[in-house]
């Protein structure tokens, strides 16, 4: 939150206080806060409620309880499908449960939510006394509220699909959005920054996993700032009739300006190749977000920038066996050949780094290592890179001929 406060404070953005604080010397009623921070966060925001919405206060573990009884098998499933990949990339220790982790990681560090389905908010609250972090909580929830009634927020969300990359580009848009206004309100109101409390379970979280939760806030922010003119909201609200396609259009907020949309990429059929005791596990878009992350295991913060700049689009098929052994495709196409060339060079130095390879070979447009249970293929051609991660040579053998034309 103070990191949030000096970018605030950089953008140089202002807004003229909001006069809704209670009354001096008078106790104020969990019903009459709502009412006070709601005329705040309109203010704020520049939108009105079209709708009511009401407030509950939960503890710690009622709060934990109805979070996790939102989650449905479907939900479970899906972080199953990640906890799968990003172990195979080497993101996670083999030891690491994501659902049980998520699970946890909802009981420590989530203050509030706002379920747009049911209507309900609800804020953590451990006994009667309640402060600026339960008002801001309230503040940026509410936002979520407004962004529900004005923009219909759940059904962008639900257009991603199973496009895992544009569904963290549509949650920053709406996270940027609700940080923002919360952080306006804490400057009219002229609230103390609340204390951040101890976090251990997100602070021996893996790094991806850490930056998966701050990403739509810290980055969102970034985002909605650049397009936020002085007490105007308009380009923010335009955005939700074209939200941002990709975590690239997050990252680099000029090229969602600049409309520079995430290029197609359909991976080649390779269920026959790979015969019929393997079966597909999860398939989706990984975007610059997890490329960066994957690249940053092995490569400087610079020759992340170099490798991963140029990001068109991508795909990826992730499969997986009765041994419980896992393959990998995973297709890139880049803004240009040379950009194509900077990231083949960039992730043959990730793998080179890995290091413990037995067999190396490589041909005018290949690279290919091997270990005992590891082969990873690499393939150029034009603006597409091509990356297979497999348990054997055998099966790089059969998959790369089907590689040659994207």
């Amino acid at each position: 939150m103070a990191a949030s406060v000096l970018l605030l404070a950089a953008c140089g953005t202002a807004t003229a206080p909001v006069s809704t604080s209670p009354h001096e010397g008078l106790a104020e009623t969990p019903r009459e806060m709502l009412a006070r921070v709601k005329a705040g966060i309109s203010q704020v925001r520049g939108l009105d409620f079209i709708e009511p919405v009401e407030a509950e206060y939960l503890t710690t573990q009622e709060l934990t309880d109805y979070l996790q009884g939102l989650m449905g098998e479907e939900e479970r499933e899906e972080l199953r499908q990640l906890d799968e990949l990003l172990t195979l990339l080497g993101l996670m220790n083999t030891d690491v449960d994501l659902l049980n982790l998520y699970l946890d990681l909802l009981s420590e560090g989530v203050l509030g939510a706002y379920d747009s389905e049911e209507g309900r908010l609800v804020v953590r609250l451990e006994g009667d006394a309640i402060g600026p972090g339960e008002e801001l909580t309230l503040a940026h929830e509410l936002t979520h509220a407004l962004q529900q009634q004005h923009f219909d927020i759940d059904s962008i969300l639900e257009e991603t699909g199973d496009n895992f990359d544009r569904g963290l580009a549509v949650t920053a848009l709406a996270e940027g959005d609700a940080t923002l206004s919360e952080l306006l309100y804490l400057q009219a109101n002229s609230l103390s920054v609340p204390r951040v409390p101890d976090m251990p379970v997100y602070n021996s979280a893996p790094a991806i996993i850490q930056d998966l939760l701050i990403f739509p806030y810290a980055s969102g922010l970034r985002m909605v700032t650049q397009n936020f003119g002085e007490e105007d909201w308009s380009d923010v609200n335009a955005a939700y009739e074209d939200p941002p396609q990709s975590t690239e259009q997050v990252i680099h907020p000029e090229k969602y300006l600049e409309g520079e949309a995430p290029l197609q990429v359909a991976l080649p059929e390779i269920e026959d190749a790979l015969g019929p005791s393997w079966a597909l596990i999860y398939s989706s878009v990984g975007g610059e977000f997890l490329l960066r992350h994957y690249l940053g295991l092995q490569l400087r913060t610079g020759d992340v920038d170099e490798a991963a700049s140029g990001w068109g689009g991508d795909a990826f098929a992730l499969y997986g066996d009765a041994t419980d052994q896992h393959l990998l495709l995973w297709s890139f196409r880049w803004d240009s050949t040379d950009d194509a060339e900077e990231f083949f060079e960039g992730y043959a130095e990730l793998t080179e780094n890995e290091g413990g390879w037995s067999d190396i070979s490589k041909g005018a447009s290949y690279s290919q290592w091997g270990r005992p249970n590891r082969w990873v293929y690499l393939q150029g051609s034009g603006d597409y890179v091509s990356v297979i991660i497999a348990p054997s040579r055998e099966l790089t053998t059969k998959l790369a001929p089907l590689l040659a034309n994207p």
